[in-house]
C-alpha cells in the first residue's frame, strides 16, 4: 500500500506535468498568434512582432524548437518575398535574424 507521501508524490508529478502539457500549447497558440500578426498590412506592426520574435528566440532552445516545426520559416520567407525593397523589414533583414536564432540559437 502506498504511503501518503508516496501518493502526494505522484499527485504532484501528474499535476506538474499536466501543468507542462497546458503550458507548452498556451505557447504555440501564442507563437501561433504573432506568427498570424506578421501577415497584417501594417509595415510598424510586422516589425514590431519582428523584434519580439528576435527576442523571445535568442538564446530559448525550446522554443526554437516549437517555431522550427510550426511552419514559421515559411511564413518569415512570405514576409521577405512581399516585402518592398525600401521598407524597414527588408533593410534590416529581421526576417532573416529570426531565422538565423531560430536555426542555430546565436547572435547574427
Amino acid at each position: 500500500m502506498a504511503t501518503s507521501w508516496e501518493q502526494g508524490s505522484s499527485f504532484d508529478i501528474f499535476f506538474f506535468t499536466e501543468q507542462t502539457h497546458t503550458n507548452q500549447k498556451t505557447i504555440i497558440k501564442g507563437l501561433a498568434r504573432l506568427m498570424d500578426l506578421l501577415a497584417e498590412e501594417n509595415e510598424i506592426v510586422r516589425n514590431e512582432v519582428l523584434l519580439v520574435l528576435i527576442g523571445l528566440t535568442h538564446g530559448n532552445q525550446e522554443l526554437n524548437k516549437i517555431m522550427a516545426f510550426e511552419g514559421s520559416f515559411d511564413t518569415l520567407l512570405a514576409v521577405i518575398a512581399d516585402e518592398d525593397e525600401g521598407s524597414v523589414i527588408a533593410t534590416d533583414c529581421r526576417c532573416v535574424a529570426v531565422c538565423c536564432s531560430v536555426l542555430c540559437c546565436a547572435e547574427c
